[in-house]
């Protein structure tokens, strides 16, 4: 179920086969003080400024390329950046599918001023970055990754870092579950301004299986000194603990079961946080902090952003966030209706030629 003003739905497979990713872009952060890795062109060369590309416009727009050849094949992908200064114009961000240059690139996305990303899907052969409109501009922290589906309608899946291991959630049920998680193997979202939620309704809900204790994070969105929102499992009693806002202190809502799957839904309606495992309301506090923007703000999946308290002995599935909140019926009816999933031999895909239902 994907409830309301859906913004994501995550971990939602029936691939067994594990998923592993790393930044395909070589000297993303040009660390080494030059251009390795790059090729580079434009009327004024390209130089490095303050640890990133610098570049101009120009009768021939300042540029730099890096073949992908070989590497971003077909699937789904997010290219990262960031956008240290520009004193005028604009960015462009060109992709080619059938050849190792900029050359034959297409413009993807153009008026970038500002930090962001952008996703894609099919084979990608080369990245590049062009100045455009006027003056000039130092692009930096340039990645590309492959990410794991996001089935909203908003399509923005999740960076894979590591590896993270997919197996069935019962013997010769469709669903999986994505476990395996530590401080390098984990999932990402970069900074998503449909998460910025404010003090309005949200909810996120989401599957757990938990084979041991200890504190052990779900999710996290922050920067890695401040999170916005925080979900984890409390040392010794297994507690769902969650927070939405800025730094505030977590509360707990109800204990899950060891070594079973687990429905947990908190959601916050009218500044009223509601946790309920499995469809039974557990706890209810008041939480009215702001979730708020920035564009260094991640949503991490698996661990914090400060790389503490991994997921090490749990499995998740189905998890989902939204801009609004499900009754107390509704997260009833929600967890009914899934549960079959993670039954023995469960069956969660049409099959066949045809998308009939």
């Amino acid at each position: 179920w994907m409830h309301g003003d859906i913004k994501g739905a995550f971990l939602s497979d029936t691939d067994t086969t594990n998923i592993t990713g790393s930044n395909l872009i070589d000297n993303g952060d040009f660390g080494t003080g030059d251009f390795t890795n790059w090729s580079i062109n434009g009327t004024t060369t390209p130089t490095i400024s303050s640890g990133g590309a610098l570049l101009t416009t120009g009768a021939l727009d300042g540029a730099i390329w890096q073949s992908t050849s070989g590497e971003a094949t077909s699937g789904k992908w997010v290219i990262t950046w960031t956008v240290t200064s520009n004193s005028g114009g604009y960015f462009g961000l060109l992709l080619n599918n059938d050849g190792p240059n900029g050359s034959g690139g297409s413009m993807v996305q153009d008026n970038i001023t500002t930090s962001g990303s952008y996703y894609y899907e099919g084979n990608i052969t080369a990245v590049e970055f062009r100045h455009r409109g006027a003056s000039s501009g130092i692009i930096d922290n340039i990645t590309l990754r492959r990410v794991e589906d996001d089935r909203s309608v908003n399509n923005k899946g999740l960076q894979v870092f590591g590896t993270i291991t997919k197996s069935a959630v019962a013997t010769g049920a469709d669903l999986v579950g994505y476990s395996g998680w530590s401080s390098s193997n984990y999932l990402q979202q970069p900074y998503n301004s449909d998460l910025d939620f404010g003090t309005g309704d949200l909810s996120v809900m989401f599957w757990a299986y938990l084979s041991g204790t200890g504190t052990q994070v779900v999710f996290e969105r922050g920067n890695g000194s401040t999170n916005y929102l925080y979900c984890y499992f409390a040392n010794s009693n297994n507690a769902v603990r969650f927070a939405a806002g800025p730094n505030v202190g977590t509360h707990p809502y109800g204990a899950v079961t060891l070594n079973t799957w687990n429905q947990i839904s908190l959601v916050r309606r009218s500044g009223v946080v509601s946790g309920y495992i499995n469809g039974v309301l557990q706890a209810s506090n008041t939480h009215a902090s702001s979730v708020s923007s920035g564009t260094d703000l991640v949503f991490q999946v698996g661990k914090t952003v400060s790389n503490q308290y991994p997921l090490t002995n749990g499995k998740v599935a189905l998890l989902r966030i939204s801009g609004s909140a499900p009754s107390a019926e509704q997260i009833k009816k929600i967890y009914e209706d899934e549960k079959v999933l993670f039954q023995e031999n469960a069956k969660a895909t049409l099959y066949g030629s045809s998308d009939a239902v």
